[in-house]
Parts: C-alpha cells; structure tokens; sequence
C-alpha cells in the first residue's frame, strides 16, 4: 500500500503536459519544476506527520522516565526486603482456610484455594504488590498486606 506522498510523487512529471512543455521549454527546465514539485510533496509530507511525531517523542519520554522509576523502586531496599520477604508470606497461608480471588491481566481470577494460591506464588503469576481479594469481602488489597494470607 503507497502512501499518498509516494502516490503523488510518482505522478510528477509523468503526464503528458510534461512532454509538450519539454519540448517548448527544454527538458531540463522541466526537470527542475519537478524536482521543485517533489520538494514541496516531501515538505507537506513531513509536515503532516509532525503532529504524530510530537506524540510519539512524548510517549518515548514517558517511557524512559517509566523505566527509571521501575529501576529506582526494584533497587530500593523496602522493594528488595518485600521481595525476600514473599516465600515466607507464601507460607504463611497454607494455615488459612479461606478462598481467594486474585486481579490478574486486568481481570478477576478465582477462587482459589490456598494451595492454589500457593501455586501461584511459586511461579510466579502472583508477587507481593498482586491484587487479592477474599472471598466473602469486596475489598482488595496487596497479597503482602493480606492478614488472612499471613
């Protein structure tokens, strides 16, 4: 698919117009009418996509700026304890005998058992800052600040 830039670009010149005012004008003054016309195709083009370059540049703005908050809280020490602290937590819910629902990939997952949960954990899928909720409240907290959970 070509773009309408391309489109028209590939147009200069290629009329018939062209041809006559070749042989009248000469053709190499022809020429630079058309290279003047690609010149100005090319600058309404770059003009266009300016607006969505103003975006794009501040969304790689945003992102750099969010991977360096990623960096600075992942090397923090209260991220580093929670994330050492997560076995022991993990453990700690196998005395619960409750159900759990747990917010993963923008959606509710659940119930789970303990064990499941557990599983969860061991792998992975759920880490000290995943939502959960137990079954029976409609209140949602970090898996780390669970009491049922601890």
């Amino acid at each position: 698919m070509r773009s309408e830039y391309a489109s028209e670009k590939a147009q200069v010149g290629a009329g018939v117009g062209n041809v006559i005012s070749g042989a009248i004008f000469g053709r190499r003054l022809i020429g630079k009418v058309n290279v003047l016309e690609r010149d100005r195709l090319r600058r309404a083009a770059l003009s266009a996509q300016e607006p969505f370059n103003v975006v794009k540049n501040f969304i790689d703005e945003c992102v750099l700026k969010l991977d360096a908050a990623k960096a600075q809280i992942q090397s923090s020490e209260s991220y580093q304890r929670t994330k050492k602290a997560a076995p022991q937590e993990i453990k700690d819910i196998r005395d619960s005998n409750q159900a759990f629902y747990v917010y993963l990939d923008n959606s509710v997952k659940g119930p789970f058992t303990k064990d499941q949960l557990l599983a969860l954990c061991q792998v992975g899928t759920v880490d000290p800052f995943t939502k959960i909720c137990i079954a029976g409240t409609e209140t949602w907290i970090p898996f780390h600040a669970c009491k049922e959970a601890q």
